[in-house]
């Protein structure tokens, strides 16, 4: 399990997982905050990682403001040490 919490999005066969790994020491403080509606400043680093399919991307390849919509199917949180 990584220090900090990790964030990232996977495909999965016909799925597309949005994957939140919280360290165990700091899970409480986590998920009390989410359930406020911001999670910041818990004294550990926040990742976020993607890989991004051409089926997501918006816009045209010279867009400067391109960007990604990914239709998630599922929401997993793993806590651990």
């Amino acid at each position: 399990m990584p220090t900090g919490i990790e964030i990232y999005i996977r495909p999965s066969a016909e799925r597309t997982l949005l994957n939140i790994c919280v360290p165990s020491t700091i899970a409480g403080q986590f998920f009390e905050a989410f359930k406020n509606g911001k999670v910041e400043e818990l004294g550990v680093p926040i990742a976020f990682e993607a890989s991004v399919l051409p089926e997501w991307r918006t816009g045209s390849a010279d867009d400067p403001s391109q960007h990604i919509r990914v239709p998630i199917t599922a929401i997993n949180v793993a806590v651990g040490d």
